[in-house]
């Protein structure tokens, strides 16, 4: 049933007539009763009987026109409801992010989101490789990278500087590194497809370098490749945020510390086909927000 058909059928049976509805629904009076007519089709039964210069209720328009009052009050009641739903952040959200930012930094942001919004219910799987959102049942994920996937709808976040990082017996057991033509003497940890021809580009105060790099260990994992620099197997270019730690404590050290192995987007992504519910909106503005606080420069 037409929603505003049966308004415009409640409008003439109160105001007596076609004109005096459409000067009340400030709707032409051709409009008003074409609505009532199809209204009428698709009932099946005639609503009005139609006089000169007025329109009376039939037995079946009496029994629509007290009903119809009580079903257009509780559709109006229902949308402010809905509406009032519509900034209330609670219920689940289950969101895919990499594994590293998982064990760095995702578990005291998560917890400023559940401490702002109590209704909130939040779960995080952690995993390095992408996830399909639709069909694996998430609503958002965190990627870090320069790949979005198709169908979905990605939001940057941030951008991570990326610098290269070194067992400090590594670094000790080659010749100095004092130019990024000297990586190719050292061993390197890549990160990527094997077989790919791997090259780094850096940047320093605009200036700019390719370097083509080689190791004998290439992973997809993030972590992995940190693992395996920490652990002595090469240089490994890395998010500035997930060495800091090891850097702070010496277990890595940054080789060529002035220049910077590029910037890496972080973004938040969701199906496109999906309207951002309130409890997206919240988490997006509040990684947003905690992403901002982090710093992921060099």
């Amino acid at each position: 049933m037409d929603v505003e058909a049966l308004s415009d059928f409640l409008a003439v049976a109160d105001e007596g007539g076609v004109t005096a509805a459409s000067r009340r629904l400030g709707r032409p009076k051709q409009t008003v009763s074409r609505r009532v007519l199809a209204l009428e089709a698709d009932l099946g039964v005639r609503l009005l009987d139609r006089g000169a210069r007025a329109v009376r209720l039939t037995p079946e328009g009496r029994l629509l026109h007290e009903r119809a009052g009580r079903i257009l009050g509780d559709l109006d009641e229902l949308r402010r409801t809905l509406a009032e739903r519509s900034e209330v952040v609670e219920g689940p959200l289950r969101l895919s992010a990499p594994i590293l930012m998982g064990q760095t930094i995702l578990g005291r942001i998560a917890a400023e989101m559940l401490a702002r919004h109590p209704g909130l219910r939040l779960e995080i799987v952690m995993a390095d490789r992408q996830v399909d959102l639709v069909e694996e049942g998430f609503d958002a994920a965190i990627r870090v990278g320069h790949d979005v996937s198709p169908g979905v709808i990605a939001r940057k976040l941030t951008e991570a500087d990326v610098v290269l990082v070194a067992a400090p017996d590594v670094v000790a057991a080659h010749p100095p590194v004092r130019a990024p033509a000297d990586l190719a003497a050292l061993p390197c940890v890549i990160l990527g497809e094997t077989g790919a021809r791997k090259v780094w580009k850096l940047t320093r105060d605009g200036q700019t370098a390719s370097v083509e790099v080689e190791g004998r260990l290439t992973a997809s994992s993030l972590k992995l490749c940190l693992d395996a620099a920490l652990a002595g197997a090469g240089v490994a270019s890395v998010p500035a945020f997930i060495a800091r730690p090891h850097l702070d404590v010496g277990a890595l050290i940054r080789v060529l510390p002035e220049w910077r192995s590029g910037r890496m987007p972080i973004r938040l992504v969701h199906p496109s086909r999906r309207l951002a519910s309130p409890r997206l909106r919240a988490v997006t503005a509040a990684l947003s927000e905690a992403f901002a606080a982090v710093g992921f420069e060099a």
